[in-house]
């Protein structure tokens, strides 16, 4: 992920005898943000590259292991330049480095590319509250394709040591290897989805080899969590481990975990490359550390690419003030009030307010029970957004008047903001309307 552990990267590559290695640096919320800085800044818009082709490419091209990321983010050529400036500068000297291009476009572009879009018969509804895209029409920024594995497979085909991508999805990157390595047909169906299943264990280094796990306390050594390895066969079926004294676990818990992780409907987990059916899966102790998984089946494609747009949202801002015993959860309840009612009396408005108690109802909200005891101390968190951002930085500035004006012994202050908010449209385009490209450069 972005950022994430590079030791447990390193071990893999070093001790792993793996062929391939492949960092998942992406994220819908990652993305908005990545295409703001793009348009700001035509050099920005990337994420972890930087450090991916300093710290791990050397390691790679010494161990002969190819490297897939998507760290390009919103802005692949900017971070194909600046991996193999990297390169260059480590004396990489025949480093093949691959960019794949085509699925972004950003400021005026992006406008005309929807004109054109909409001409070819996308309707861009937002897929969640299939709203017309005229109602943010004006505030679109950018705009990202999800890509599938074909682009990365081509890339590899062309010798590539680094492949950089954008807005591919998760699980592209660690089909596209298998592919290419087997020469898997594009419309297999069956074959494509166990590639999609093997990626989706893999995407989330840690998740599957024991981090974020429900069963924490049973996981070894977290402080040298092992990232996964996957022993891919060539009709698609895996075995999930690890390097051998790592820390961390592997087994049906944690791979079931992962499989559930972002999955909507199981029976059909729509990707760009295939239609996966997790509900035929099978998974079987194999060893220690080692899980097989087998059996997965797959639908064609659908005709359609999900699509982001970045459209601008207003702006956001959040305070904390803190409170300490006696009376903590008393104190930080009527500051709360206070607050709220200091806004009202000041004319400030906002298009959502949010007001919670960390230490109490800020990770559960109304679901939370009353505490069974006299607190220690606790955190008021005031969140606010809104289309004007002097109400906004208002409201931050009545969070410091609470040291002198509010309930008695407050511990101090802080707040993160106002920044402009960059909001997600996702939606679907027509496959064949986009194109991508390949391009390699050699160091």
């Amino acid at each position: 992920m972005w950022p994430d552990r590079t030791d447990a990267a390193l071990e893999v590559i070093e001790k792993g005898s793996v062929a391939y290695i492949a960092f998942d640096t992406m994220a819908e919320m990652t993305l908005p943000g990545l295409q703001r800085q793009r348009l700001d800044s035509p050099g920005k818009g990337y994420t972890d590259i930087r450090r991916a082709s300093a710290e791990i490419l050397p390691a790679c091209m010494r161990h002969g292991v190819k490297m897939i990321t998507n760290a390009g983010g919103a802005n692949p050529e900017a971070a194909w330049q600046i991996a193999l400036e990297q390169a260059r500068a480590r004396g990489l000297k025949g480093a093949r480095i691959a960019v794949i291009v085509g699925d972004d476009t950003v400021g005026e572009a992006t406008l005309r590319r929807v004109r054109e879009l909409e001409a070819e018969g996308a309707s861009l509804a937002h897929a969640d509250t299939g709203a017309p895209l005229e109602s943010v029409l004006g505030r679109v920024i950018a705009m990202s394709v999800y890509l599938g594995h074909e682009p990365i497979a081509r890339a590899l085909a062309l010798g590539a040591d680094l492949v950089v991508t954008g807005r591919h999805t998760d699980s592209a990157m660690w089909l596209a290897p298998a592919a290419h390595e087997f020469g898997w047909r594009a419309d297999d169906w069956d074959v494509m989805a166990r590639g999609i299943v093997v990626g989706h264990l893999m995407e989330c280094s840690g998740h599957v080899t024991g981090g974020n796990f429900s069963f924490w306390q049973d996981v070894p050594h977290p402080d040298r969590l092992g990232f996964p390895i996957a022993e891919v066969y060539e009709n698609g079926d895996a075995i999930i481990t690890k390097v051998e004294g790592s820390g961390g676990v592997v087994s049906l818990r944690t791979c079931r975990e992962q499989l559930l992780y972002e999955i909507h409907d199981p029976a059909n987990y729509y990707t760009p490359d295939v239609v996966v059916d997790f509900t035929t899966l099978h998974l079987e102790e194999a060893g220690p550390d080692r899980v097989r998984v087998s059996g997965a089946t797959g639908r064609p494609r659908p005709d359609t690419l999900k699509a982001c747009l970045a459209y601008r949202d207003g702006y956001f801002a959040e305070g904390f003030t803190f409170y300490a015993w006696p009376g903590a959860l008393a104190k930080a309840r009527r500051a709360a009030e206070t607050l709220e009612k200091r806004y009202q009396r000041l004319g400030l408005r906002f298009e959502s307010l949010q007001m919670d108690i960390v230490g109490v109802n800020a990770l559960h909200g109304p679901l939370a029970p009353e505490p069974e005891c006299e607190l220690n101390e606790v955190a008021v968190r005031v969140a606010v957004k809104g289309a004007r951002e002097s109400d906004i930085l208002a409201a931050m500035r009545e969070i410091y008047a609470m040291d002198l004006s509010g309930p008695a012994a407050a511990a101090g202050a802080f707040h993160v903001g106002p920044r402009e908010m960059i909001a997600l449209w996702p939606t679907s385009v027509p496959r064949g309307a986009i194109a991508s490209d390949v391009r390699v450069a050699q160091v």
